[in-house]
């Protein structure tokens, strides 16, 4: 689990992030910020910034983390350029160049970097670059070695903010503006395709409470959209998206909705976190360009803007290591030789080896079919023993009186446990004597009944006495269903309807367990 420190400051606050990682994930455990006041100089400040890291870092024991660090728009030189056309790998070269003879104040031990706006096949090339001059960069390490850590990165805060933004949303090719409002600072970023093709910083102090502010940052946006809008061609841009809750923007909200022409989303920088330190910072949307950078190196990807990492040209090969890769080849090439002389004496080995597995294997497969046609002659012996149901159906229905003494109501049929079946029956009789005709009709040495339950309803029709009776049938063979029909007992002519049909209701599907 990697321990990742994220920090980057301004002129009125200092902003952390502690976390580690898991796998992809980040893991919170401290976000915060520290008020500053101004010092007597810039050196002072600088120092006084560095105790008041040392001393609210020293709780987290961040001493071999990987620290980030995020610089703000007033630290550095930015430049859009148009290059003639060239590959990825000639670009650097060409920026630094460019660069150089555009800005006297980018020299040769200055960190340059850039992000290219257009690919490789669309003739010019476009490209966002930005540079750090030596002592602003010694100034923010000196404050990172008062603070105890020494930054791996130093990332540029718009495109730390544009990159969490990306990575926590789905996939959308339409443009986007993104908004992340500080104390005297806003930058502003348009994100096209998973990119940055556009940014800028404006300074504008309270614009998240003073409605006053909110209307002059809102006629700044609109100006940056017809910028922008030169830059995308016919592309328009969709939606905006401002960092931050609404108790921490409450008149910029308010304004957005009332002025401005683009539909405005709130986006919670720790939203996307599946866990989240106990106490969170006052101004959440202050902190979307530090968990931005976190993310990116959770992931182990390349930050789009690195000024202790800039883009280079890449290095020449490497004569000696394709001399030494030639050796290498010769020698794979003699070895292969050797195993393929070895292997042909070893191969009737293995063949022999092959047929006496593959002997194992048939042995195995012939005892598994042998118990599977254990099984199989199992299941034929239980159907060789199952009941004949139609004809104990209509043996049941030659036995039971008739319509007028007894109804059905529902039968369930179902396979004993050994052989025979078990027939459940439910229904109601005139009179509750003849519960007891039934079973003597029925019971004989295939069939044993009982009746578990007979109740006196009261009803509308004749049928006023409920019975439930579970009838035992035994295996019998196909001639034993009409031997008894010769000395079938007649029944009392008072009780029977000539050619009455039998009320037996059909047996349910979903109570035959067969």
């Amino acid at each position: 689990m990697a321990r990742l420190l994220a920090l980057d400051w301004d002129q009125h606050e200092a902003r952390y992030v502690v976390a580690n990682t898991r796998g992809a994930q980040l893991v919170l455990e401290a976000a915060a910020s520290i008020a500053l006041s101004a010092g007597s100089d810039e050196g002072a400040s600088r120092l006084q910034l560095g105790h008041a890291l040392q001393a609210a870092l020293g709780r987290h024991k961040v001493g071999r983390a990987v620290a980030l660090l995020g610089v703000e728009r007033s630290q550095i030189e930015v430049l859009s350029l148009t290059l003639p056309p060239s590959s990825d790998a000639e670009l650097p070269e060409l920026v630094r160049h460019q660069a150089m003879r555009e800005s006297a104040a980018i020299t040769d031990d200055s960190s340059l970097d850039f992000v290219p706006l257009s690919d490789e096949s669309q003739g010019p090339r476009r490209v966002a670059a930005v540079a750090l001059s030596r002592q602003r960069r010694e100034q923010l390490q000196a404050v990172c070695s008062t603070a105890g850590v020494t930054p791996h990165a130093i990332v540029l805060r718009p495109y730390a903010a544009a990159a969490l933004f990306v990575g926590s949303s789905p996939p959308n090719d339409q443009a986007c503006l993104l908004i992340n409002a500080f104390a005297d600072e806003i930058d502003l970023s348009v994100v096209s395709g998973g990119k940055v093709a556009f940014w800028r910083t404006l300074r504008q102090a309270n614009v998240s409470h003073d409605p006053v502010a909110a209307k002059k940052l809102i006629a700044e946006l609109n100006r940056t959209l017809v910028v922008v809008q030169d830059q995308l061609g016919e592309q328009p841009i969709a939606a905006a998206y401002l960092f931050g809750a609404l108790a921490e923007h409450p008149a910029l909200v308010e304004q957005l909705r009332d002025d401005f022409s683009l539909p405005v989303t709130l986006v919670d920088p720790f939203a996307t976190l599946a866990e989240l330190p106990g106490e969170m910072p006052e101004n959440p949307g202050r902190f979307g360009s530090l968990l931005g950078m976190l993310s990116v190196e959770a992931q182990h990807k390349a930050q789009a803007i690195d000024f202790l990492h800039p883009r280079k040209r890449p290095a020449p090969p490497d004569r000696r290591r394709q001399a030494i890769v030639a050796s290498a080849a010769a020698t794979v090439v003699l070895l292969l030789g050797g195993y393929y002389a070895w292997s042909t004496f070893a191969e009737v080995n293995a063949e022999n080896e092959s047929l006496d597995a593959e002997l194992d294997r048939l042995d195995e497969l012939y005892k598994r079919a042998g118990k599977q046609q254990k099984v199989i002659q199992a299941i034929h012996d239980w159907g060789e023993h199952d009941v004949n149901w139609l004809d104990e159906l209509r043996d049941l229905s030659l036995r039971f009186p008739s319509g007028r003494d007894a109804v059905l109501l529902r039968m369930a049929l179902s396979h004993g446990r050994g052989t025979g079946a078990t027939i459940d029956m439910v229904g109601v009789v005139r009179d509750p004597a003849i519960v007891s005709r039934i079973e003597n009709n029925l019971r004989d040495k295939y069939h044993q009944i009982s009746s578990r339950h007979v109740q006196e309803r009261v009803q509308e029709k004749s049928y006023s006495w409920h019975f439930e009776s579970s009838l035992v049938v035994a295996e019998r063979d196909k001639r034993d269903y009409v031997s008894h029909l010769a000395s079938r007992p007649e029944p009392e002519p008072a009780e029977t309807a000539p050619s009455a049909p039998q009320k037996l209701a059909p047996p349910r599907p979903a109570d035959n367990k067969r």
